[in-house]
């Protein structure tokens, strides 16, 4: 285990951690960054993981941890990107599961992606928060976001770094709507992983 051999104070004070990876997929840098995590979980409280993967479909591993039940490949169809459909990527997945039926609530770890790889998925997830905590910008949000959620092509997918050809005026125009969102739904969105 790391906690014999890292220095004591490596990690103090700090408040992310970021673990880099030489390649993607090898079996030793997803250990080590797996065996660093749970050294933070056990030594520094971390309470939360994130993986290079889609944001809205990664939240299903995030309901797995915390206790719905999901088979084996449904969990791990949720991560999208083949560099974590390995059986170690798995282990920590359980071992979060298993930490979190430990814990009471407000211990618990919670498992992120910081990725859009499935624009579609994002939009619609972005699109259920406005229909929870929106409130009158719940109209809004759905015509900012229906070209997104209704890409059956794809088209939005692969231009998604490109912010022009993705929806031209319409992203200023969801910039400045979003500049002008009232404080309390933000928020309510920072309260949600603020345990």
């Amino acid at each position: 285990a790391l906690d014999s051999i890292l220095p004591t104070d490596l990690f103090k004070g700090k408040s992310i951690i970021g673990c880099g990876q030489s390649t993607h997929g090898s079996l030793e840098n997803f250990v080590l960054q797996a065996e660093v995590f749970k050294h933070l979980v056990r030594t520094e409280g971390c309470r939360t993981f994130v993986i290079e993967g889609n944001y809205s479909t990664i939240l299903w591993i995030n309901k797995y941890v915390h206790g719905t039940p999901m088979t084996k490949d449904e969990v791990m169809k949720k991560l999208v990107f083949w560099t974590w459909d390995t059986e170690e990527v798995w282990d920590l997945i359980e071992w979060v599961r298993e930490y979190n039926e430990s814990v009471v609530v407000w211990n618990t770890i919670y498992f992120l992606g910081n990725d859009i790889q499935v624009v579609k998925d994002c939009a619609t997830e972005t699109f259920g928060f406005f229909t929870e905590y929106g409130g009158d910008y719940k109209d809004s949000a759905y015509l900012l976001l229906r070209p997104l959620m209704e890409d059956s092509t794809g088209y939005y997918s692969s231009t998604a770094g490109n912010a022009d050809s993705l929806l031209g005026n319409d992203v200023e125009r969801m910039i400045a709507w979003a500049e002008k969102m009232p404080h309390p739904v933000a928020e309510e969105a920072n309260a949600q992983f603020a345990l």
